[in-house]
């Protein structure tokens, strides 16, 4: 699905748009919040799209928003946090063994983005531990809110077409 920007609310349904074209359109968000208009989620067919299919579009796009969320949505104390899988694996592996035995500290990473890299040090429990909450909380949050995003559709928006 792709972002399509000036809407100012949700629009959710299925529209037909010509002769043999269809858009599903879902959602609402905003880049920031400040914006006085935002964007919906577009999905065009060239035939009339079945209610499983477009269910099946529309939770394969919410899940690709929590992974990119998930992947790139974390700021720590105002870096960029990137996690992917494997830092991911590395930041928990750091984390278990910064407990097992503190002597395994300091513990540096790199946040930031490829443009502006910042190396930052952990040097204590308590920072590692602080940092890994962080990380963690976030995956969480991003997918409880993820699951939120998928109970609160309404799929009778999508059972007829709309003008």
């Amino acid at each position: 699905m792709e972002k399509i920007y000036g809407a100012t609310s949700a629009q959710n349904g299925l529209y037909r748009v010509g002769r043999l074209k269809w858009e599903v359109i879902y959602g609402f968000g905003k880049d920031h919040q400040e914006d006085e208009t935002g964007y919906n989620y577009r999905l065009r067919y060239s035939y009339r799209p079945r209610l499983e299919n477009i269910k099946k579009d529309i939770v394969e796009a919410i899940n690709e928003i929590v992974r990119e969320k998930i992947l790139q949505g974390l700021q720590f104390r105002g870096l960029l946090v990137w996690l992917s899988a494997e830092n991911q694996r590395n930041y928990t592996n750091w984390f278990t063994m910064a407990m097992i035995n503190e002597s395994n500290l300091p513990i540096t990473v790199r946040l930031g983005t490829d443009e502006e890299p910042e190396e930052v040090t952990f040097n204590t429990l308590e920072e590692i531990t602080e940092f890994y909450e962080t990380v963690e909380n976030h995956i969480k949050n991003t997918i409880d809110e993820g699951r939120m995003m998928k109970k609160s559709i309404n799929w009778e928006d999508y059972e007829n077409e709309k003008d």
